[in-house]
């Protein structure tokens, strides 16, 4: 969940600089990991490695979903072209379906121009959260 914001943004900076070979990458893993959310919400499983060949990222997704999920990722491929304003509207409005599924407005902040920084005061969090709930930390840095 937390990779989808930066790869839009990543995606973002792609067409600006019209690399289409990185742009056709981002939007697919871009995709896969918005279905694979989204199948998540609807009972699919819930943690999917996208790298796995048997990694089904549709799972209980509806058809039409499915194919309108397949023609955003593969436009770039079919011709379509990547500074198409209409299809960067198409995947952030993906984004929308994303949060709406999981009942939240945004996505955690990550990354920041500066770094990763809120992502390891969101690692830091969770640790100290774990702690207090008792539960198993694999490794706690020493401040």
């Amino acid at each position: 969940m937390l990779e989808i914001e930066p790869l839009l943004e990543d995606l973002e900076g792609a067409i600006a600089e019209h690399d289409t070979a990185y742009a056709m990458y981002l939007a697919r893993e871009y995709v896969l990991r918005c279905a694979a959310i989204l199948s998540m919400c609807r009972g699919g499983p819930v943690d999917i490695d996208n790298s796995l060949t048997t990694a089904d990222v549709f799972t209980n997704l509806p058809d039409s979903l499915v194919s309108q999920l397949a023609d955003l990722a593969l436009a770039p491929v079919q011709g379509g072209d990547i500074t198409d304003p209409g299809w960067l509207d198409a995947l952030r409005e993906l984004l929308r379906q994303v949060q709406t599924a999981l009942g939240i407005d945004s996505l955690p902040l990550i990354r920041t121009r500066e770094g990763m920084f809120p992502a390891l005061a969101a690692a830091r969090d969770a640790v100290d959260l774990c702690v207090a709930l008792g539960g198993p930390v694999v490794a706690v840095p020493s401040s």
